[in-house]
């Protein structure tokens, strides 16, 4: 159960660090792992609430409505 919760707060630590940065490569560097650990957290955070908080293009990442709301 101690995993769960920590995932959790990893999860929302990286959606909050993309968020603010528009960026999983700046994301990853201001959390100090991966940029795929990053996907990763927030992957697992998105279907854990059942919604899409980021959008993903190859020149842009920005947060969708329901991160907006998140």
């Amino acid at each position: 159960m101690a995993g769960m919760a920590t995932l959790e707060v990893d999860g929302v630590r990286a959606f909050v660090m993309v968020a603010d940065h528009r960026s999983f490569t700046r994301a990853a560097e201001a959390l100090g792992i991966t940029q795929a650990a990053v996907s990763v957290r927030l992957k697992r955070l998105e279907e854990r609430l059942g919604h899409r908080l980021i959008e993903r293009t190859p020149r842009q990442v920005r947060l969708s409505a329901q991160g907006e709301i998140f």
